[in-house]
C-alpha cells in the first residue's frame, strides 16, 4: 500500500498548476500512470505515443513533469527525445524528467544510470515506487533550484559560482552540483575547475560520465591523443556507453581521420539503432570516405524510419541521396527527394511565419535555414535538368547555385554540397566551363585547414581535374600566411597586417582574418593607428561567414 504520509508529502510538492506529460507507445500504461499522476495533485496530465507528438505538446506549453518510456514504438530512444525537448529549451533543468522501461537487463539500467534524469522505473513498478522517485526528485530539484534558475537566465558564471560552493563545501547533493559545474566550466574554460570537479566525482563514485568528462577536459586542453586513450579505456569497461562513442567521433571528426571517425559512429549506431542524428554522422561520414552504397544504405534507412521529422535531420542526407539517384539515372527517386526539400521548407518557413523565435536545427538563425535549403534546392534542380538532357538549365541553375555562395552566412557544408554537385555534372558530361574557377573560389573562402581542405577536395573526386584547384587553393592561402608572417617577424607588423587584411578582402577566408587579428593584438605597441586596422578587421569579420571547421553543418561536429 503507497506510504500516504507521501502522498500528502507530493500533494504539497505538486501544488495547483503542475502539469505532466506522459510518452508512452502503450496506451494502457499511459492511462494508469495519468490516473495515479491526478490522483497524486497533478493538475493537467497529457498523454502521447510518439516523439513528434510529444514536441508538439512541449512546444505549446509548459511542463513540470516529464514520464518517457526508454524505446517508443516509432523507435525513437527516450533519452534522444528528452535531449532534443533540452536543446530546444522546452524543458528546463527545473523539469522532472523520469524514464521508464520493461527491460531490466544490465547494459539498459546501466545506461539509465549514466542520463542526465531524475528517476528510472523499471515496469512494473507499484505507486510506492513511482511516488518515491517523484519525492525524491522534488527535493533534490529544490536543493538545486538556485543554480538552475541562474542556468536558465544564461547567467552561467553566476550559476558556475554557486556549483563550486556546493562542491566544496560537499553539501547535499554535491555530486549533481559537480556535474553541472563541471560542464559550465568546460563552456566557460575554466578548464582546471572542471577537472577538479570530475576527479572528485570519480573518488567519490568512479561514474563513467565523470570519466568521459575528464577526456573532454583534455580534448579542450589540446590534448585529443590523451583524451581518445582515456575514452577508449572507458568504452572497454563500458561498450555501450554510447555518449562516449560521440565524443570519439567528434575527437577524430576534428583530427581528419574520418574513417577513424566513421568507424566509432558505426559502434554507435550498433548500440542505438535507431538514432537519427548518429546514422547520418555514420552515413555521411562513410559517402566522404569511399563506400557509397553502404551510405545510401544508411542514410536510406534514415528517411525510410521517418528522420525527416525529426528535429536533428540534416538536409544535406537529401542532397547525398539525390547525387546518387542522378548517377543511377532514377529521374523518379531524384523527383521524390525534391519534393521531400520543398516540404521541409515550406514547413519551415510557416514555422518561422508562426512562431519568428522558435528554434531551427542547430539553432540556426531561421533565415539563415531558409537560404540552406534553397541552396540544396537549386543543386537538386540542376540535376533534375542534366537528367532531362537539358543541359543549359542545368547550367544557369549551378550559375544560380555559385552566385548564393556569396553570402556572408554561407557554411562550409554549401560549398562541399556545390563541389559534389559540380563534379557529379562534369563526370556525367555536363559541360560547365566556370567549374575550375569556382572550385578554386570555394578554396580560397574555406580551405582553413587540412581537414576542411580534404573534405572539399573529397567532394570533387567524381571528376578528378577539379581536386587540384582545391589544393591549390589551400596551398595559397598557407602561403599568404607565411609571407604576412615573415613580414612581422621582419620587423614590419603594420605591413604584416595590412597583407592580411587585403588577404582577407580578396578570399575572404576566415583562417586570414584570424591570423590577422592574433598579429595586430600581438603587435599592437609597435604599429601606428592599431585602432584603424582593428575597425578595418571588425568590418570584415561578417563577411568571412561561420567557422568553417564546422564541417557539414552540425552532422560532423558531434557533440
Amino acid at each position: 500500500m503507497p506510504d500516504s504520509t507521501h502522498q500528502l508529502q507530493l500533494r504539497a510538492r505538486f501544488g495547483t498548476n503542475t502539469r505532466a506529460l506522459i510518452v508512452d507507445g502503450h496506451a494502457t500504461a499511459r492511462q494508469m500512470l495519468a490516473a495515479q499522476l491526478r490522483n497524486m495533485g497533478a493538475s493537467q496530465v497529457v498523454q502521447c505515443a510518439k516523439a513528434h507528438e510529444a514536441r508538439q505538446h512541449a512546444a505549446t506549453r509548459p511542463f513540470e513533469i516529464v514520464l518517457c518510456e526508454q524505446r517508443l514504438g516509432d523507435g525513437t530512444l527516450g533519452q534522444d527525445l528528452i535531449d532534443d525537448l533540452r536543446q530546444r529549451k522546452l524543458i528546463t533543468l527545473s523539469t522532472i524528467v523520469m524514464v521508464l522501461s520493461a527491460n531490466s537487463t544490465y547494459p539498459v539500467v546501466a545506461e539509465a544510470a549514466e542520463l542526465a534524469i531524475d528517476g528510472f522505473l523499471i515496469k512494473p513498478y507499484s505507486l510506492g515506487d513511482l511516488e518515491d522517485r517523484l519525492l525524491a526528485a522534488f527535493v533534490r530539484k529544490d536543493s538545486l533550484k538556485d543554480i538552475a534558475a541562474l542556468i536558465d537566465r544564461n547567467d552561467h558564471a553566476g550559476a558556475l559560482g554557486l556549483c563550486e560552493q556546493r562542491f566544496q563545501a560537499r553539501g547535499a547533493y554535491w555530486t549533481h552540483a559537480a556535474r553541472l559545474g563541471a560542464e559550465l566550466a568546460i563552456r566557460l574554460e575554466k578548464l582546471p575547475l572542471a577537472t577538479a570537479m570530475f576527479n572528485a566525482v570519480i573518488d567519490d563514485k568512479a561514474v563513467p560520465w565523470a570519466r568521459l568528462g575528464i577526456a573532454r577536459v583534455m580534448d579542450a586542453s589540446g590534448k585529443p591523443a590523451a583524451a581518445e586513450s582515456t575514452i577508449k579505456n572507458l568504452l572497454g569497461a563500458h561498450p555501450t556507453y554510447v555518449d562516449a562513442y560521440d565524443v570519439l567521433g567528434r575527437i577524430y571528426t576534428d583530427r581528419g581521420d574520418y574513417a577513424a571517425a566513421a568507424e566509432t559512429f558505426r559502434r554507435a549506431v550498433e548500440v542505438t539503432p535507431h538514432s537519427v542524428a548518429r546514422n547520418q554522422k555514420y552515413g555521411i561520414l562513410v559517402f566522404y570516405t569511399g563506400d557509397q552504397a553502404e551510405s545510401m544504405k544508411i542514410l536510406g534507412q534514415v528517411v525510410d524510419r521517418g528522420g525527416l521529422l525529426s528535429p536533428d535531420f540534416d538536409h544535406h542526407v537529401l542532397l547525398l541521396l539525390a547525387v546518387a539517384a542522378f548517377k543511377q539515372r532514377q529521374p523518379e527517386a531524384l523527383t521524390e527527394l525534391r519534393t521531400q526539400l520543398q516540404k521541409a521548407l515550406e514547413e519551415h518557413q510557416l514555422l518561422h511565419q508562426a512562431a519568428p523565435s522558435a528554434g531551427s536545427e542547430a539553432g540556426a538563425d531561421p533565415q539563415t535555414l531558409t537560404r540552406r535549403l534553397q541552396r540544396y534546392a537549386r543543386l537538386l534542380d540542376s540535376m533534375q535538368a542534366a537528367l532531362r538532357g537539358d543541359n543549359g538549365q542545368a547550367l544557369q541553375l549551378m550559375e544560380a547555385a555559385h552566385a548564393a555562395m556569396s553570402h556572408s552566412d554561407t557554411a562550409v557544408d554549401a560549398a562541399i554540397g556545390l563541389l559534389l554537385v559540380l563534379s557529379t555534372l562534369c563526370q556525367a558530361n555536363v559541360f560547365i566551363p566556370q567549374a575550375p574557377a569556382w572550385v578554386r573560389s570555394a578554396g580560397l573562402r574555406y580551405c582553413t585547414n587540412k581537414q576542411v581542405t580534404e573534405m572539399l577536395a573529397r567532394a570533387c573526386e567524381g571528376f578528378e581535374p577539379l581536386t587540384e584547384p582545391v589544393r591549390a587553393a589551400h596551398a595559397h592561402i598557407n602561403t599568404l600566411t607565411r609571407d604576412a608572417l615573415g613580414a612581422a617577424v621582419a620587423g614590419q607588423p603594420r605591413q604584416a597586417v595590412l597583407q592580411l587584411i587585403e588577404a582577407v578582402e580578396a578570399t575572404r577566408n576566415l583562417k586570414l582574418h584570424e591570423v590577422a587579428v592574433a598579429t595586430l593584438e600581438r603587435h599592437k605597441a609597435r604599429i601606428d593607428q592599431p585602432e584603424v586596422l582593428h575597425d578595418r578587421l571588425d568590418a570584415l569579420r561578417v563577411h568571412c561567414g561561420a567557422n568553417t571547421g564546422a564541417l557539414l553543418h552540425t552532422t560532423l561536429q558531434g557533440l
